[in-house]
């Protein structure tokens, strides 16, 4: 954002809200001057600086939402304040052997651009063969199933399963609200709607969707994840860890939804919670990779929000 676009949306706001706008405008200055410093944005917890066998990642799960809903764990700083961003600052160099000896099961298509596979032990994009177009998005199952089964090959001395949920499209509700992403679409707009079409995010700002409507959905998505966590740590030996690679601003300082290189508190503020499991063979898994021909992610990001 630059200085005439700040002081654009900070007028506004001011006129709306008068000095209560000041406090949010400050520190949006604030984290934005810092934002521009070399270095400062991929600052954070790096999960490879904890200890786990299994990582399970809630795409755009909010620190607040999950305490609120599961009342357990810490909060940690994310290095990212949107998945490709995570991505780049968490499969560094500087954690090289671990990440080799990593198996990344994903759901998010921004893997295609922004994970290297020479430098991890596997990827599987399960988001190549298990996306439900209906839904416009991929379901838990997918991720639960490869995670399973790649936990149990014993083959890696990590595994990450990153789900979608809670990100939109709030599949966990029937609010009839969002459509879904066009995987052929899924592209590199931020997450906000700076795209060429009015997402979710903008007809929430714009006040087409209530907040009771967006919460709603919201929570749901997340719910709709946790029964996923629930069965994959009853089902994996070892440490199982649950956080997030980024979150959402929800208005909180005029932003909505997530951007890369912000500092933004509401985006970087993320779950962290452990769990011992032990493996209770309660569930069987099914799914096998499948062909991943040369699916256009495009489709997949502009279905997630991100055009």
């Amino acid at each position: 954002m630059g200085l005439s676009d700040f002081i654009g949306k900070w007028r506004a706001r001011y006129h709306e809200d008068g000095a209560g706008a000041l406090p949010g405008a400050v520190a949006d200055l604030t984290t934005g001057a810092l934002a521009r410093v070399p270095g400062v944005t991929r600052l954070g917890t790096t999960v490879y600086d904890r200890d786990w066998d299994v990582l399970l990642i809630l795409d755009a799960c909010r620190w607040d939402m999950y305490d609120e809903v599961v009342g357990r764990g810490e909060r940690i700083w994310s290095v990212g304040a949107s998945s490709p961003e995570w991505m780049t600052n968490t499969f560094r160099e500087r954690y090289a052997d671990a990440v080799a000896a990593t198996a990344y099961v994903t759901g998010n298509p921004f893997s295609e651009t922004h994970v290297d596979r020479a430098r991890l032990g596997a990827v599987d994009e399960v988001w190549r063969y298990g996306w439900d177009d209906a839904l416009g998005t991929i379901p838990p199952d997918p991720i639960t199933d490869r995670v399973i089964a790649t936990a149990r090959s014993g083959e890696y001395d990590h595994v990450i399963g990153h789900y979608m949920q809670p990100h939109y499209p709030f599949v966990g509700d029937d609010s009839g609200t969002d459509a879904g992403i066009d995987l052929d679409r899924f592209g590199d707009e931020a997450a906000d709607g700076t795209g060429g079409d009015r997402t979710y995010w903008q007809r929430v700002a714009d006040g087409e969707i209530d907040l009771e409507t967006l919460w709603t959905g919201y929570h749901d998505n997340l719910r709709l994840a946790l029964e996923a966590v629930e069965t994959v740590t009853d089902n994996v030996d070892g440490r199982v860890a649950i956080t997030a690679d980024h979150g959402n601003a929800v208005g909180e300082w005029g932003y909505w939804g997530h951007e890369p290189n912000l500092l933004h508190p509401k985006m970087r503020w993320v779950p962290w919670e452990v769990r011992e499991a032990t493996d209770t063979e309660t569930y069987v898994p099914t799914l096998e990779p499948g062909d991943e021909g040369t699916i256009d992610r495009e489709s997949r990001l502009d279905l997630l929000g991100y055009r």
